[in-house]
């Protein structure tokens, strides 16, 4: 709760007076036009003889700085006590030197961690010193940037990395997420200035549609008292103390938010104010929110000249019936009819008036867990205003599909993408990043999606959990009126029983290394190579990871890859003969002779008797 004191003077005939402490009225009054109730003290003084105006600045100066020495005392107080803290959005890591996202970045947000829903960013670990040679990219959004239900690898950072390093082996593009489940645009605005400190050479943005029941939605659980700019003025004064002991003080007396402790899904407790009809007071609201936050964003990241690709936002329109409708008789306001007609149309063959009024059912849908259309129009807009580029994501999930309505074969539910959808995600942003010339430092190169698509960083794993986590989201409300409860079907596979043993927490990092084993035992070496790049991604200083991965892409003749994960070995083991070896290798498989007959010069220099080098080195010269 803010509380604060304005001190009016008023000025007599005479100019500002000297005030004696009997000429003083003192009166309150509430103030109205805030959410939150402030004492408004106004000074009636009665002009006395004699008054000079040489004294009206010392008396303001007085007057403002007693009240803020008072707060300034009480705040270094907490403070030097130890008091409150400070959530920052990157915390350092195991590993020297370097940081990652915070995973309790959601407390910030609230004042009781019961209160909090169970939701976290990924671990991307990124050298806090940013070498001179890295490009790095980071990625803001919800949970479709997260990569839900897939994860970090089938996000569109995971995507994206995997893109660059079959594209650009010799370079190091790092993409790093700081998405996560229930945030919407008021995180993302929060997060900028951190996101500037760690210097990215550009930002990547999917937000939208969490912008209604997500945190800080204004027909969410989670929803503030006070409006936008109660929110706006909560983001300033989080790491206050002092405002940290008042929200202690104010909860203290009021029940906050549920808690998520249980087995129910996220979705099935935000949801507050079910009802958001289409051009109500809290549907424009959500529209005013997203439209401000996504201005403050773009306006700042421009003031810090780091370049943004804002996407499109898509959802399933085909095959997700809205979750609540007007009765069907109410026919301009009921997404229901809508949807009816849309499906009537579609099965006579009109797609384009199918299209548009599946279009119109979503954004006549009251439970608004989709964004309504008129959010991508904000989106290019303000990307427009602010020399942002655009990835049009929606435009290329249309273009996918051969009616050009986005349904099931791209979306699992209502709204998180298959991993062709991912793929496609990626792919949008890719584009968007050349043709504006962001990374300016990255040449053109001609691209081959069904290869890149072959090596999504995705395994059976992945792919069986992914299924296992949708089947847990739709089983409870609103996809379900009353949660059905989702049990596990006996595993037919081995794949399916690593699945369900992630789903029951087991780690993974250990879960890849056993799969790891398991791909080389059945001689996979496609699968094998990909996990043990993934497990490189993962922990950046292992070097064995990268040796591994290196050895297997060169025996799936995958040399792109190869070459990324070789140079990556040599670095973290400059002394390494055998890595320098693979490293020469996949130099010669990628046609960079002469690269690879430097680092067999490199390693006879170091060994002069090195056979293999030796041999290398002749058959390389006699060609």
């Amino acid at each position: 709760m803010a509380v604060i004191f304005i001190l009016l003077i008023r000025r007599g005939d005479g100019g500002y007076a000297n005030h004696d402490p009997s000429s003083v009225v003192i009166q309150s009054y509430p103030d109205y036009s805030f959410s939150l109730w402030k004492p408004v003290y106004i000074v009636e003084s009665h002009t006395l003889p004699g008054s000079t105006l040489n004294k009206k600045p010392l008396f303001y100066m007085i007057a403002l700085l007693i009240p803020v020495g008072f707060l300034a005392l009480i705040e270094g107080g907490l403070r030097l006590v130890g008091y409150g803290e400070t959530i920052p959005l990157f915390i350092p890591s195991d590993q020297p030197g370097w940081l990652q996202p915070n995973p309790h970045i959601i407390q910030r947000y609230f004042h009781s961690t019961d209160a909090a829903p169970s939701v976290s960013p990924d671990t991307f670990l990124f050298q806090a010193e940013k070498p001179e040679q890295t490009l790095r990219l980071v990625l803001m959004g919800g949970s479709t940037a997260a990569g839900f239900p897939y994860g970090r690898f089938g996000s569109p950072a995971g995507m994206l990395q995997q893109r660059f390093k079959y594209l650009y082996p010799e370079h190091d593009i790092e993409v790093i997420s700081v998405a996560m489940a229930s945030i919407n645009s008021y995180a993302l605005r929060d997060f900028t200035d951190e996101v500037i400190a760690i210097q990215p050479d550009a930002v990547l943005v999917y937000a939208g549609h969490n912008e209604y029941l997500g945190i800080m939605g204004v027909g969410s659980v989670y929803a503030s008292k006070g409006g936008h700019w109660a929110n706006i003025a909560y983001l300033k004064l989080q790491n206050v103390r002092l405002f940290q002991l008042m929200q202690s003080l104010v909860s203290a007396f009021k029940d906050e938010a549920p808690t998520h402790r249980s087995q129910r899904t996220v979705m099935a407790t935000v949801a507050k104010e079910k009802n958001i009809p289409m051009g109500s007071a809290l549907y424009y609201a959500g529209l005013a929110q997203f439209e401000s936050n996504l201005t403050a964003i773009l306006s700042h990241f421009n003031d810090a000249d780091v370049p943004v690709v804002v996407s499109t936002i898509a959802a399933n329109e085909k095959d997700q019936a809205p979750f609540e409708s007007y009765p069907i008789d109410n026919e301009n306001q009921s997404a229901d009819f809508a949807f009816a007609q849309a499906q009537l149309a579609f099965s006579r063959g009109n797609v384009a008036q199918a299209k548009r009024h599946f279009v119109r059912a979503s954004d006549l849908d009251l439970l608004r867990f989709r964004a309504p259309s008129e959010f991508n129009h904000i989106i290019k807009r303000q990307a427009d205003q602010h020399g942002a580029a655009v990835a049009d994501s929606y435009a290329l999930f249309s273009n996918e599909i051969s009616h050009n309505i986005i349904d099931k074969t791209l979306m699992l539910e209502h709204l998180h993408p298959t991993a062709r959808g991912y793929f496609l995600l990626a792919n949008s942003f890719a584009d968007a990043i050349e043709d504006a010339q962001i990374l300016p430092d990255l040449p053109p190169r001609p691209v081959d999606l069904n290869t890149l698509w072959s090596d999504t960083p995705l395994t059976e794993v992945d792919h069986a959990l992914a299924q296992y986590k949708v089947a847990q989201l739709t089983a409870d409300y609103p996809f379900q009126t009353q949660p059905t409860g989702y049990t596990m079907p006996a595993p037919t596979s081995v794949f399916e029983s690593l699945a369900q043993q992630r789903l029951n927490g087991e780690n993974w990092l250990t879960q890849q290394q056993h799969l790891l084993a398991l791909y080389q035992r059945q001689q996979r070496s496609d699968d094998a190579a990909k996990v043990a790049g993934l497990l490189f991604d993962a922990l950046k200083n292992n070097r064995q990871a990268a040796i591994v991965a290196s050895k297997l892409y060169l025996r799936s003749q995958q040399w792109p890859q190869a070459h990324y994960y070789a140079r990556k070995a040599v670095e973290l083991a400059p002394d390494d003969i055998a890595a320098r070896l693979t490293y020469a290798e996949a130099l010669f498989r990628n046609n960079r002779v002469s690269d690879s007959k430097q680092q067999l010069e490199t390693v006879l220099a170091r060994d002069p008797d090195n056979v293999n080098a030796k041999r290398y080195l002749n058959r390389l010269t006699s060609n």
